[in-house]
């Protein structure tokens, strides 16, 4: 009998490592959308196994950074086509994208963003005007679950997170639960919970890229004014991820899923 279980264990061990090997190598291979049920096959795989794969990278002494890539990515590739098609949408943003000297406040549904043009929050918000989003910075994990009870954020079916690699996996794992939501994640250019921010380019093309089918943008009095903000010098920096200290950022982690309305 215990011979038995023992073939049973090894049997169930080399399943587990085969499925392993074959949804990071899949992962890898940067899946595209048309291949949506794949990815969300290969995302339950690496969301089943994640633990154990995190303690067999803590053995070892790697870095989890790379795994973390590759579930965000296949999540997003997963949730995609259904997230075109949500009608209610939020940008959750972390606090840490904003300037040391914001003067914005803070209520229970996050920082209230005065758009003062110090950090990159001001063209986020243009942004998500535009492309009918509502943005929360929030200042913890803890806030996601105030902002998404909150009556600004009352009938929300569609997330886009924004935040690091560890933030983002972790953030979309917690809300996988939730069938009435769709989330997916940006990452942002760096890590470090402080002075962080994000590709500015690459976020507007991602926006594009979920539209709803019957998306029509939305026009405001000085829409122009704000297509020429977005390639002034200053702001032109953010998007190509250089600081206006001149240092570009680099990485990607952060404070990821977190936050207030801006």
């Amino acid at each position: 009998m215990y011979r038995e279980i023992g073939i049973f264990v090894v049997f169930l061990l080399l399943v587990s490592v085969i499925l392993i090997i074959s949804a990071l190598y899949i992962g890898r291979g940067r899946l595209k959308e048309k291949s949506s049920f794949a990815a969300g096959i290969v995302a339950g795989v690496l969301d089943f196994y994640y633990k154990p794969m995190m303690g067999w990278i803590q053995v070892f002494s790697g870095s989890p950074q790379r795994l973390h890539e590759i579930m965000v990515h296949t999540k997003n590739e997963a949730a995609k086509k259904k997230f075109r098609l949500t009608e209610k949408r939020i940008i959750v943003a972390p606090h840490c994208m904003r300037h040391r000297d914001c003067p914005a406040h803070v209520t229970r549904t996050g920082i209230q963003c005065r758009s003062c043009g110090r950090c990159v929050y001001t063209q986020i918000l243009k942004i998500a005007e535009r492309e009918h989003y509502k943005v929360f910075i929030v200042t913890g994990s803890s806030s996601v679950k105030h902002v998404l009870r909150s009556d600004e954020a009352k009938g929300t079916d569609g997330i886009l997170a924004v935040g690091c690699y560890y933030e983002l996996n972790k953030g979309m794992r917690e809300l996988s639960g939730n069938r009435r939501l769709t989330v997916c994640g940006y990452p942002m250019l760096d890590s470090g919970c402080y002075n962080t921010t994000i590709d500015l380019i690459g976020f507007e093309n991602f926006i594009k890229d979920l539209r709803h089918p019957d998306f029509k943008e939305r026009k405001t009095s000085d829409f122009r004014e704000e297509k020429e903000d977005l390639t002034e010098t200053g702001d032109n920096d953010w998007k190509s991820g250089i600081r206006k200290d001149g240092k570009r950022a680099g990485g990607s982690s952060g404070s990821g899923m977190s936050g207030g309305r801006a």
